[in-house]
């Protein structure tokens, strides 16, 4: 009854929102009683658009329950569709509406960079905002693909990775050079000529230019074995062998296109899942498979339209956008995608281009296979957990909670979430210990009572969690118990996962409030995954921990000395490499950094030598 109230009421606002609006295209947010934007949308036609919300009973459930908690609707007119368009996936992107199709993994996709500024270019992983003087090429489809192209280029031209203040405080070359993979320009052991010709080498053969690279190795090959310097010709037949090698097994296996992005669905009744593509000068950067949700009611083309709206809001996509499924406002679609970068939508008709949507569609669907068997399998597991702390029902969240310090310094807790789908990393939190005196004061259970008391001071109550676990034993149980009972919460399982007076990993003991400490078999897979999601809140809090004392050490140096900011400070960790090293240089080495005057320069040297 309450819920046919709440429809009925939420038609009457989506009615009056209707008729004030102009019949004109733009974007329409939905919103709730909570002041959150929980849907938005585009329309050709504003008033004609939203007026189809009235027709609840042709609304599947979720946009049901949508219209149920609306509080008002604000809209906002466009000169165009194709505006319209892009404005509704910028902000389905960055506001996440819970009502609309998401995808649940959004990054930007990752860059190799070359960093032309330096005298020495090196080569990095990159993700961000581009910048001037820096070479891209990408986008690859996942960091690995970057990590794993960065490795082959290192053995073929030996380009260095190393970030600029490490170049600047070597004194000998490093493991790399040793393997050759770095040519130890840090220690001049190559000519910055020399080293500018393989940073061209390495730029070409990203760019496509494999062929060229290969008969100038040839050509110098032939030349070195002609002047007798075997040992130099060697080097050369080995890079020719490896160039080869790392050619044959990135080369895309076709001809018929050069640059794209395929972009294929698979859905079932379990499901949709998008495999996305990338092809670059022939060569595959890659492939990524997404899972949007909220798909039930669309279109193939309509899941694939707003798939493409979205992931193209930042990354620039390959000239030819591959796709085999028909788009209903295809040319919208490319004309508003064209105001950001320069595309052609194309559905694959050509025999060749229908040959890899196929190897992209059986990809897509493989990966959805794959996903519902990790569903399956967790579930399952789930269930097991569920009966062994007798809850009410299957547990969907589970916090788990460790702190982290070093006798009571840089104290950090944290908390990381589990559930249906493995853990839900973007809901990890870290809180900073506020309530300790420093260095010697340990006190672990007064930790654990001020990350508990802040975590649940203000959470209401249809966020709690189904299960809480701790790492810890019965004085962690004891200090939650107390917390719960301030806050009047006696819906929540708490269990605490001790190790025992062996510290043996599979013979943890189990404290619940309800019975006595027990222990599961050593081979139980129910007790392997709570060891499991231990482990991760365990490795989160050490990661923690060690990151707030790096930034703690750092800071504890060049942050205190006067007038030395962000800026200031990289300059100085750039050009000399640590503190110790700026400690050691005099007056006049500081004066030639540029960007720090003598006066600051003044300031510095007198700061680290104690001098007025």
């Amino acid at each position: 009854m309450f819920i046919e109230q709440s429809i009925k009421k939420g038609i009457g606002i989506v009615s009056e929102a209707a008729r004030a609006m102009p019949a004109a295209p733009g974007i329409y947010k939905m919103i709730n009683i909570e002041s959150e934007i929980v849907y938005v949308g585009k329309a050709k036609n504003l008033p004609k658009r939203v007026i189809s919300y009235t027709k609840v009973e042709n609304l599947p459930t979720r946009l049901k329950r949508m219209i149920a908690s609306l509080s008002r609707i604000e809209y906002l007119t466009t000169n165009t569709e194709a505006e319209a368009l892009l404005l509704e996936a910028n902000l389905i992107k960055s506001l996440k509406p819970k009502f609309n199709i998401a995808l649940k993994d959004d990054k930007s996709f990752p860059y190799i960079v070359i960093e032309d500024k330096h005298e020495y270019p090196r080569i990095a992983k990159f993700r961000g905002t581009k910048k001037e003087n820096y070479t891209y090429f990408g986008p690859f489809a996942q960091a690995r693909y970057v990590n794993e192209t960065i490795v082959e280029l290192q053995k073929l031209f030996g380009i260095r990775p190393c970030s600029d203040s490490y170049f600047a405080s070597r004194k000998r070359p490093c493991l790399q050079y040793q393997i050759k993979r770095c040519t130890a320009p840090c220690t001049n052991k190559i000519s910055k000529e020399n080293y500018q010709k393989i940073v061209k080498q390495t730029k070409d053969f990203l760019s496509g230019k494999n062929s060229e690279i290969q008969t100038k190795l040839i050509s110098e090959m032939e030349s070195a074995s002609e002047k007798l310097d075997y040992e130099k010709a060697a080097e050369l037949r080995d890079r020719i062998r490896l160039l080869s090698h790392t050619q044959a097994k990135n080369k895309f296996k076709t001809d018929s296109i050069s640059e794209a992005d395929l972009i294929a669905l698979y859905r079932d009744d379990t499901g949709c899942a998008v495999q996305v593509m990338f092809i670059r000068n022939g060569t595959n950067y890659g492939d990524k498979v997404y899972f949007p949700i909220h798909t039930e009611e669309l279109s193939d083309g309509e899941v694939i339209e707003l798939f493409i709206g979205q992931i193209y809001q930042r990354t620039p996509p390959a000239k030819n956008i591959l796709t085999t499924t028909e788009l209903p406002s295809r040319e919208v679609l490319e004309q508003a995608l064209n105001k950001l970068w320069d595309i052609k939508i194309i559905i694959a008709k050509k025999e060749a281009h229908k040959h890899l949507m196929e190897i992209a569609s059986l990809n897509a669907k493989e990966a959805l296979s794959r996903v519902n068997k990790q569903k399956a399998k967790q579930l399952s597991t789930l269930e097991n957990v569920a009966k062994l702390f007798e809850l009410p029902k299957t547990p969907r969240r589970i916090e788990v909670y460790d702190n982290s310090h070093i006798q009571g310094t840089n104290a950090i807790g944290c908390m990381i979430v589990a559930g249906t789908e493995g853990f839900m990393k973007n809901q990890y939190r870290r809180f900073l210990i506020k309530s300790l005196n420093g260095i010697g004061e340990g006190d672990d259970y007064q930790m654990m009572r001020e990350v508990l008391e802040r975590r649940f001071k203000r959470l209401m109550p249809d966020n709690y969690p189904d299960l809480i676990l701790i790492d810890g034993g019965k004085g962690h149980l004891s200090v939650a118990k107390e917390i719960f009972e301030k806050f009047n919460i006696d819906d929540i399982k708490l269990v605490c996962i001790s190790k025992g007076a062996d510290r043996n990993a599979g013979r943890e003991f189990f404290h619940t409030l309800d019975k006595k400490p027990f222990q599961l078999d050593r081979n139980d897979p129910t007790l392997h995954y709570l060891q499991l999601i231990r482990d991760e809140v365990h490795r989160f809090a050490i990661e923690s921990h060690r990151k707030r004392r790096i930034k703690g050490t750092t800071k504890s140096g060049i942050d205190e000395i006067p007038q030395i900011g962000a800026k200031r400070k990289k300059l100085l960790l750039s050009h000399f490499g640590s503190l110790e090293r700026l400690k050691e240089a005099n007056f006049e080495d500081i004066t030639r950094i540029g960007g720090i005057s003598k006066k600051i320069a003044k300031i510095i040297y007198n700061y680290l030598h104690n001098e007025q």
